[in-house]
Order: structure tokens, then C-alpha cells, then sequence
């Protein structure tokens, strides 16, 4: 079914269009229909695990029958079918909906967000239209905003150095105990950095990419530092007391050409650390401001 086609057959079946998706209530049941490019065809709606049980072998023997593949997982029905046509996706709708009123399957009218009765519509949520209180979605996209805007850039730079003292560790641990660093375990310096900023309620937006770049680069010198004073130590056999580490510190801070060499002898490090920032950017897309987003999309699909 072509694009412009399926948008006017959906609409006439009175869903609600949203570019590929139509959704809304077919025959008192809500559901939701998704065009894909290949063609194929999903017809989508919530079942409860009883539901599901009552109609799971009439659906089953029914997709057989009409060559379409059925998956039902996390309470969610998907009828998918391959190359559709209007007639064929509508014999289909029927043939659905006729299943869940020969077995009985109420319509739930309890909202998907609060669980309270008398829904006053419905709207996509997990893949599925659900019902819910118009007021609800408004109230969550309001909380989350207001979470966004109470959380503290302080608290988090200072969780962000928690986490990188503790991100450390580990490195730490191994050069005393072997002589010897691994760079990767660098990759855990920009994930602990990322969690103790968040654990202390830091605002979660490019700050904190910025925040976890400066510390992991920070971190790295300052344990090469570490490592230069602690050689020159044992290689001059002076007493390893703070005070030749101080003097010590002061004369590697001498060394010409110091930051050169440190970024050169710490090249791999500091590519674990940038492998660690870019795995923290995946999470950090699922952070407060993209469910801020999933809100607003789920506004969209109310209907």
C-alpha cells in the first residue's frame, strides 16, 4: 500500500494519521496500525497475559491461515503481514477484533499511567495504544521538566570527581601490586565519571560530556605525573616520604618537553578514554532530557 493510499483508507477508518502510524479505537478496540517501507504491514494492540491466553490459539491458527506472522511479547499483540493491500490489511483489522469479541476480551479503561478508571483517551505507550487521563501525560511531562530544571551542576562536578577519583582506582590498584598499567581499564575512568555526576543529581545535558572529557584527560596526566615521581623515587633511592615526593613533583614539573612525552607514552589511554566517552554517549541519550521527549511524542500520538 502506498503512502498517500494508506493515509486516506486509515483516516476513513476513522484512526488518527501520524505519518506512518495510524492509531485510535476500530471497532471499540484500540489499536494501532504502522506502515514500514518494506511493505509490510503491523497491526498492534495491548493484550494482558489472560487475554492473551483466551485468544492466543484462535490468533495463532489464524495468522497461519492468512500468511502472517504473530508475536506477542511484554503485553503486546503485533500482527505483522508482508506486501499489503488495503484489502488485505482491512480483512485482517476485522479478523482481529472479531477474535477479541468472541472470546470476550474487554476493553480496559484503566489508564496506562496512574491505573485509575474513566480514561478520557488513548495514546501510544510502549508500542501499543493505551488508555489514558489527558491530565496525566501533561502532569508527567510537567514533573520532568521540573526534574530537569532542579538538578544542579555543582552537586554534579562534585559527584563527577567522586567518580573519577574512583574510576582511578582500579589503575591504581594494578600499579602497585604489578608495576604496570593496562589501558583498558581507562574505559571505566569516563562511565564513572558519567554515574557519579548523575548519582549526585547533576543537570544531564552536554555538561556533562564536557565535564567527563576534562576530568578523564586530567585523570590521565595526573597519574602519569604520579608515575614519573614514584620511578624517579626508586630509581634515585630517596626516602619515600611526602617531602621527596613534593621535591620530586617539582622536578618532573621541570622536565622540558613533559607534557609532550606524556601525551605521547599515554596515546593509548587516552583512546580507551574517548572508546569510554563515546559508550557514555549512548547512555547519556537516554537520559532525562530524551524521556522529557518520549513524553512529548507520546502527547502526539493522543487521540
Amino acid at each position: 500500500m502506498e503512502y498517500l493510499e494508506f493515509q486516506k483508507k486509515c483516516g476513513e477508518l476513522g484512526l488518527h494519521i501520524h505519518d506512518n502510524l495510524a492509531i485510535g479505537v476500530y471497532k471499540e478496540y484500540p489499536l494501532s496500525v504502522t506502515r514500514f517501507f518494506t511493505g509490510m504491514m503491523e497491526i498492534c494492540c495491548y493484550l494482558t497475559e489472560d487475554d492473551w491466553e483466551k485468544v492466543q490459539e484462535r490468533l495463532e491458527h489464524s495468522s497461519v491461515n492468512r500468511q502472517a506472522s504473530l508475536i506477542y511479547e511484554e503485553n503486546r499483540m503485533a500482527w505483522k503481514i508482508r506486501n499489503c493491500e488495503y484489502g488485505k490489511l482491512l480483512s485482517d483489522l476485522n479478523e482481529i477484533v472479531n477474535i477479541l469479541s468472541d472470546c470476550h476480551i474487554d476493553v480496559s479503561q484503566r489508564c496506562a499511567l496512574c491505573g485509575r478508571e474513566e480514561t478520557d483517551a488513548h495514546a501510544m505507550i510502549a508500542g501499543t495504544n493505551r488508555p489514558i487521563h489527558k491530565k496525566c501525560i501533561q502532569k508527567k511531562l510537567v514533573n520532568t521538566r521540573l526534574e530537569i530544571e532542579e538538578k544542579s551542576y555543582k552537586k554534579g562536578i562534585i559527584g563527577a570527581v567522586i567518580g573519577c577519583i574512583l574510576g582511578s582506582l582500579p589503575n591504581l590498584w594494578v600499579y602497585l601490586f604489578w608495576g604496570q598499567t593496562y589501558a583498558v581499564l581507562f574505559l571505566l575512568l569516563p562511565l564513572c565519571i558519567y554515574y557519579g555526576y548523575k548519582f549526585l543529581g547533576g543537570r544531564m545535558d552536554r555538561m556533562v560530556v564536557v565535564v567527563t572529557i576534562i576530568l578523564s584527560i586530567l585523570s590521565v596526566f595526573c597519574m602519569e605525573i604520579a608515575y614519573l615521581v614514584n620511578y624517579n623515587i626508586q630509581e634515585q633511592f630517596v626516602p619515600d616520604t611526602l617531602f621527596w615526593r613534593f621535591k620530586m613533583l617539582i622536578k618532573v614539573f621541570q622536565i622540558d618537553g613533559l607534557f609532550k612525552y606524556i601525551f605521547k607514552n599515554s596515546s593509548l589511554k587516552l583512546l580507551f578514554v574517548f572508546v569510554g566517552i563515546i559508550i557514555e554517549w549512548e547512555v547519556i541519550s537516554k537520559n532525562v532530557k530524551q524521556m522529557e521527549k518520549n513524553i512529548e511524542e507520546i502527547m502526539d500520538t493522543v487521540n
